[in-house]
């Protein structure tokens, strides 16, 4: 993850936009023939608008997920998933008339993003907390190995009289209005993991947005931290399915796989992992 720094000096930039180019310009929309992954983007056709958000979007995209093939891109899409309080989202989805090959008629996927620089700046800000988190914990291990109160034993290993001075403090004020999840479930996370390592590790938005799997997103993440019942019928399903280590199916309306699927992922992925580091920095 790049540095609070970064976080925090390119949210400035993105709000700087607001200051001078109007806000009715900066929106962006997409498309995609019957999928809700997006196969294109196209922005504003404000020129200086232009100008000044790709620049930021590329640094931004390419920071969040480094091998994304089109970061600017990575970037819109990563901010629709997150979708700030600040974004305004416009639906455009509509019903075509044409039917595909297995009968069901086939839907046009599109819609708007409003407010991007203002919803870039939340994300932004969102990221920055996760940094700092993660920099804070990083800068209170490391004086562990030059603390007088660690020695070494005479077979080299570090033993600590005092282990209560590694362990990372939270700050009060996220301390109090901080509440963060439930830890994941063990063996549930191990019956994933197995089942990742059986099928080609598909991410996991590949896995809950799979044609062949028998769950949904908040039932995905409500089953992985323990909070849906094992004796649910979901529960009981989706862990059949895992056990059978079927490889997740995510198919576009025309049957082909989507080319931009694993850049769609690998945002949302990396917003999961941005979340945990947070509630995993709190459970120490």
């Amino acid at each position: 993850m790049a540095s609070s720094e970064f976080w925090r000096n390119l949210a400035n930039e993105f709000r700087s936009i607001r200051a001078h180019i109007p806000e009715g310009c900066h929106w962006a929309e997409w498309n995609s023939p019957g999928s809700d992954l997006p196969n294109g983007w196209m922005l504003s056709e404000h020129y200086p608008f232009r100008m000044e958000f790709i620049p930021l979007a590329l640094r931004a995209g390419h920071a969040l997920i480094p091998d994304a093939p089109n970061p600017w891109f990575a970037w819109l899409d990563a901010l629709k998933n997150y979708n700030p309080p600040s974004l305004k989202v416009v639906d455009k989805s509509r019903d075509i008339g044409v039917i595909d090959a297995d009968g069901k008629e086939i839907r046009w996927v599109a819609g708007e993003l409003h407010n991007l620089c203002h919803a870039s700046t939340d994300f932004c800000k969102a990221l920055e907390i996760a940094a700092i988190l993660n920099e804070a914990a990083a800068a209170q291990q490391e004086p562990a190995f030059n603390d007088s109160a660690n020695v070494l034993a005479e077979d080299g290993s570090e033993t600590t009289r005092h282990t209560e001075r590694l362990k990372p403090k939270v700050p009060s004020t996220l301390a109090q209005t901080t509440q963060p999840q439930k830890p994941f479930d063990k063996q549930r996370e191990a019956l994933l993991a197995d089942y990742k390592g059986a099928t080609g590790s598909p991410s996991n938005r590949r896995i809950y947005k799979s044609e062949n799997a028998p769950i949904n997103k908040p039932e995905f993440y409500a089953w992985l931290h323990g909070e849906l019942a094992a004796t649910s019928k979901t529960a009981i399903k989706f862990a059949n399915f895992l056990r059978r280590k079927k490889p997740p199916i995510l198919l576009t309306s025309d049957g082909t796989g989507n080319p931009r699927a694993r850049e769609i992922e690998a945002s949302d992925d990396a917003l999961h992992r941005a979340a945990q580091n947070l509630r995993e920095y709190f459970e120490r």
